[in-house]
């Protein structure tokens, strides 16, 4: 994509980030709403450096990332999360034309967009868990993706997908238990 083509893509007075409400499972949450341009995918985001020894961002991703990163900037809002260590939850809609497109492959981008901004959180670190849904919407004017941030305290534990610390801690046991049965011993670190 040329420089000129990503201009006129970001020119779309659409692009944005505000506060929005968001229902999830019924109940009722306070998070952001995102509306940018389709980015580039996993795939097209790096290329060895001239000499060949590095790997590097390529022009492409750099620019996308810039523009995004303007456009949530622009939109005046503090950060949704200045706290390092509070966990976010994501859930992403990726539309796309084109049914060969891997909806996963977008997301590092978005999320890059969203800390070079400054007005989301400090770190994407901070995401704790994500959720990504790709539509193919033939029609669609163009292709875009549609992102919901929450805090991960506020959703709602009646998710289908919700794994609460009891479930974990049994599934830590369970698999102490497994190894424990066969004389192995569970080595964290591997």
């Amino acid at each position: 994509m040329t420089s000129l083509q990503l201009d006129d893509l970001f020119n779309n007075y659409a692009w944005r980030q505000v506060d929005s409400n968001i229902t999830m499972s019924g109940h009722k949450m306070q998070g952001r709403l995102f509306l940018l341009p389709l980015p580039p995918s996993d795939n097209e985001r790096h290329q060895l450096s001239r000499n060949g020894r590095r790997i590097i961002n390529t022009p492409v991703y750099n620019r996308w990332l810039k523009r995004a990163a303007s456009v949530m900037h622009k939109g005046g809002l503090p950060l949704f999360s200045s706290d390092k260590a509070e966990p976010l939850f994501i859930y992403t809609v990726v539309v796309y034309r084109n049914a060969l497109r891997d909806p996963t492959n977008y997301e590092k981008a978005l999320y890059d967009a969203m800390q070079q901004s400054e007005s989301v959180f400090v770190n994407d670190r901070q995401i704790k868990e994500r959720h990504t849904k790709g539509e193919l919407r033939k029609a669609a004017p163009l292709e875009y993706v549609i992102c919901y941030l929450l805090r991960q305290k506020d959703l709602p534990e009646v998710m289908d997908f919700y794994v609460s610390e009891e479930q974990l801690r049994g599934y830590d046991d369970f698999i102490l238990r497994g190894a424990q049965a066969h004389g192995n011993k569970v080595h964290p670190q591997l």
